[in-house]
């Protein structure tokens, strides 16, 4: 697990795919596929595939891991992987050019988000990634709205993005 956290801060996502996969297979073999330790290995798993914008298999996985939290009734909204996972899930998808998957899994990542302490940054960043999804589809309007709400949560952060974009 740590080594394969640790190949993803290096940016040697090969490596900590690699180690992810295998890291899966045996947390699904010692502990079983229903339990919590594996399901964290999905979504580390998820986050490695996500950090190499290997964004297929990022939705496959996420996919996976959501599947068998609510199946297995681990589905848990005060648990940040639980909810982060629909960004991961929207953000694959908006990548893959699926407008409206992304879009539904937006709303549901920022609903679920709203809902813990200290998340304004990532919901600004899920606001503002959203935007762009909507802005894909035509929907101005609603862009701007995310936009403005993505603004009000983190206005540094915010500012710094538009300032880089304009370089």
């Amino acid at each position: 697990y740590h080594l394969a956290q640790t190949y993803n801060e290096l940016k040697l996502h090969e490596d900590a795919t690699r180690i992810g996969e295998k890291m899966i297979g045996h947390y699904g073999m010692f502990y079983g596929k229903r339990s919590e330790e594996y399901l964290h290995a999905l979504y580390q798993l998820s986050t490695m595939y996500f950090s190499s914008k290997n964004y297929p298999k990022c939705k496959d996985i996420t996919t996976e891991y959501l599947s068998r939290s609510v199946n297995e009734d681990l589905f848990d909204e005060s648990k940040f992987a639980d909810c982060y996972s629909f960004a991961l899930l929207a953000e694959s998808e908006a990548m893959l050019g699926n407008i409206s998957d992304a879009e539904e899994c937006f709303i549901i990542a920022d609903t679920l988000l709203a809902k813990q302490e200290g998340t304004a940054k990532i919901r600004a960043h899920i606001l503002n990634q959203r935007a762009v999804n909507l802005i894909k589809s035509g929907n101005l309007v609603l862009a701007d709205s995310c936009l403005n709400a993505a603004f009000e949560l983190d206005t540094e952060s915010i500012t710094n993005m538009v300032s880089s974009l304009n370089t």
